[in-house]
Formats: C-alpha cells, sequence, structure tokens
C-alpha cells in the first residue's frame, strides 16, 4: 500500500504541476468570466495540495530567527529611550506586531498560510521567540543609557 500511495502522491503532485503552469490561462479566463470561476478553479486544486514538512520546519526557523533579531533592535531601542515597566512591553507588543505585519506583507506576499501551517505561526510564534532576547538587551541597554 505504501508503493500506491507514493505513486497516488506523485500522480498528484504532477497534476498540481499541470495545473499550475496552465494558471495563467485560468486568470485569463477568470477575468472575462468572473471571479466564480477563479474561486472554483482554486478549490479544486486545494485537494492536490502537497505540504512539504522541510520546507515548513524552514519556514518557522527563518521566521523566529528574524524576530530574534528584530527583538535585539525592539530591546535596544526602547531601553534607550528610556520605557520601563508595562510601558516597555507594550511597546515591544506593538513594535512585534508591526514587524509581523511587514513580514506578512513582504517575505509571506500578503499570503502566510501559503508558507506556514497557520497565520499564528507568524503572529503569535515569531514574536514569543525572541522575547527572553528583548528582555535581555531591553534591560542593557536602559541600564547603559540611563543608570551610568
Amino acid at each position: 500500500t505504501r508503493r500506491r500511495d507514493d505513486a497516488l502522491d506523485r500522480a498528484r503532485a504532477r497534476a498540481l504541476e499541470r495545473r499550475r503552469a496552465s494558471r495563467g490561462r485560468r486568470r485569463m479566463r477568470a477575468r472575462r468570466t468572473g471571479a466564480a470561476a477563479a474561486n472554483e478553479d482554486d478549490a479544486r486544486l486545494a485537494k492536490y495540495l502537497v505540504v512539504n514538512a522541510e520546507n515548513v520546519a524552514h519556514n518557522a526557523r527563518v521566521s523566529a530567527r528574524v524576530f530574534t533579531y528584530l527583538s535585539i533592535v525592539s530591546g535596544i531601542a526602547i531601553g534607550a529611550l528610556g520605557y520601563t515597566g508595562v510601558r516597555g512591553f507594550a511597546a515591544h507588543g506593538v513594535f512585534m506586531l508591526a514587524s509581523a505585519c511587514a513580514v506578512a506583507a513582504s517575505k509571506c506576499e500578503g499570503r502566510p498560510t501559503s508558507f506556514f501551517p497557520s497565520v499564528d505561526k507568524v503572529f503569535l510564534d515569531g514574536p514569543n521567540a525572541g522575547l527572553p532576547t528583548f528582555v535581555l538587551f531591553w534591560t542593557l541597554s536602559y541600564n547603559c543609557c540611563h543608570l551610568f
């Protein structure tokens, strides 16, 4: 049964590639016939979608790395501005929300569900990955600028 499943997966992948190759023609037809035809084609293609676990894991690692670097920048900036307590965490939350929206718009081409299993991987897991780093650089920056 495993060989049969592998053969089915390969056949579905080939069918998906053929459908993707003709995507331009479908879009032209959708422009002529309306958006309903495009939605119908997308619904038919969705059942052939193959998720590559390696690509999803790579996207999660890259997202965590990006948000860690952004947490360093956020910590230094918020500490230098002198924010403490809840105001500092709130400023970090606003910065991370804006960063997550920017990542979703630029790197994910406005469609984060195409690159991550769910949207919360971008808006929750990414910013939370850099939280300890933020606290470290926030306190270091605040101490360097305001206490010493």
